[in-house]
């Protein structure tokens, strides 16, 4: 129920969600955005990444949306999901 009403307060359909949602110090961010937050977030070689930010966002979600729609063709497929430790368990709506 808490994931469902976090969707809609953020334009989220929680039936056919075409996306996720990430949301730091309030602020909640979708599609590349997200992404590019994320990568900013946990820092590294993949933050360079970020550098594509400058780029249209309608070109950065179509972008992003090609990758979302194969991402097991380009990444796998895990057999079990995620379950954060217990020190991480309080950052996700479970």
């Amino acid at each position: 129920d808490e994931g469902r009403a976090i969707a809609k307060d953020h334009g989220v359909n929680p039936d056919d969600p075409e996306t996720f949602i990430y949301i730091e110090d309030g602020d909640s961010h979708t599609h590349s955005d997200a992404g590019f937050a994320l990568l900013k977030r946990a820092g590294g070689p993949l933050a360079c990444l970020g550098v594509f930010k400058s780029l249209p966002r309608p070109l950065r979600d179509w972008a992003y949306k090609l990758v979302a729609s194969n991402r097991y063709k380009l990444f796998g497929k895990l057999d079990n999901c995620y379950m954060p430790s217990p020190e991480d368990k309080d950052r996700f709506v479970l």
